[in-house]
């Protein structure tokens, strides 16, 4: 189960909650759930003080989470991608939803695959 509170994280154009299931054992992140704020509540059990959603992590499961159900961390880069690109004046969007700033970094040691911690 994942919750959102809804003091916390209020209802915004363009903010999605994700949510990942993180197999610590195996070293695995297993499936994530993209949801956009404003479809959460459909998808979710609502009281007044969060939002929650109970999404099956077994593969080929088919209940009201499926359609935000992301298998792999770059498919859940391509959905964030596809959003922004959709939400982008030049699209039609409104151009709402947080800012985005481009920047170009270094790739450190995490992004280039060295693990310190590992020989």
């Amino acid at each position: 189960m994942f919750d959102v509170r809804r003091k916390t994280f209020p209802d915004h154009e363009g903010s999605f909650p994700l949510a990942i299931l993180l197999d610590m054992g195996g070293g695995l992140i297993r499936p994530a759930w993209l949801v956009p704020m404003s479809e959460l509540a459909a998808a979710a059990r609502v009281n007044a003080d969060k939002v929650s959603i109970t999404p099956s992590a077994t593969e080929g499961s088919a209940d009201r989470h499926t359609p935000y159900r992301c298998g792999d961390m770059a498919e859940v880069a391509c959905r964030s991608a596809d959003h922004l690109d959709a939400m982008s004046p030049a699209a039609g969007g409104s151009g709402g939803g947080f800012p985005v700033q481009q920047a170009t970094l270094p790739l450190g040691p995490r992004q280039s695959g060295h693990r310190p911690d590992r020989a």
